[in-house]
């Protein structure tokens, strides 16, 4: 079955280190507040396996203020997906993740070798405070940002290395601050962003780039707008 924390608030973090789940990790309006910032694990799920969707996603109605009004998603701490198996989709939805630290190396998402046999969707004002590192991920349908933001100044924003998408990675409408680095990214099909903007305030050094796509594979079609 589920397990659900939908609306939940802890002061602490979720353990699931290879547990298999059999339906869906459904953390909608969750609020996880771990004390240590930069060093704290909000949800740890390394080998976890997921027999459906894990969802961060806001909860409640639109609009509402006294039915069911709407709660974002909170996350201070790391979320640990490495070499987990996600047989649905990954989907955030106005999430705020937090997880930085001065030297850019402590992630808000970790999700190494993660598989993703859907989709992973950051999306509707979710924004992240930390390195997303999703080097040598698979997914098996496409990478959706839109309207997200994502931030750590000192190292990469979003480190994706090796990561391999069986449809399009979109790229629409969002903010990074810090690196980008898709080095030997494989995508079968169209890599798109139209209205990506890229800040950084690092020095020039040899080798590096603030978008790194070297030895980068598209199947299909680059579609370049208003970066």
């Amino acid at each position: 079955g589920n397990a659900e924390f939908e609306r939940t608030v802890l002061r602490g973090g979720i353990d699931l280190t290879g547990a298999t789940i059999g339906g869906s990790l459904l953390c909608d309006g969750v609020a996880l507040h771990h004390g240590n910032p930069g060093r704290g694990i909000a949800l740890c799920a390394i080998n976890t396996v997921f027999g459906q969707d894990v969802s961060f996603c806001s909860s409640g109605d639109e609009g509402s203020s006294t039915v069911s009004p709407i709660r974002d998603v909170s996350i201070r701490g790391v979320i640990d997906l490495t070499g987990a198996t996600i047989s649905g989709s990954l989907r955030f939805k106005r999430a705020k993740l937090v997880n930085q630290n001065g030297d850019g190396r402590a992630p808000a998402l970790k999700a190494e070798r993660i598989r993703i046999k859907g989709s992973l969707d950051f999306r509707d004002y979710t924004t992240v405070f930390g390195e997303v590192n999703l080097s040598a991920a698979v997914i098996d349908s496409n990478l959706n940002c839109r309207k997200a933001a994502f931030t750590n100044p000192a190292r990469s924003a979003v480190y994706a290395k090796d990561m391999q998408v069986r449809g399009d990675i979109r790229l629409l409408e969002t903010y990074v601050f810090g690196d980008l680095n898709l080095e030997r990214v494989d995508v079968t099909g169209r890599l798109h962003w139209n209205g990506l903007w890229l800040v950084s305030e690092r020095p020039i050094e040899k080798g590096r780039t603030t978008f790194n796509l070297k030895h980068a594979k598209v199947g299909a079609v680059l579609e370049a707008e208003g970066l």
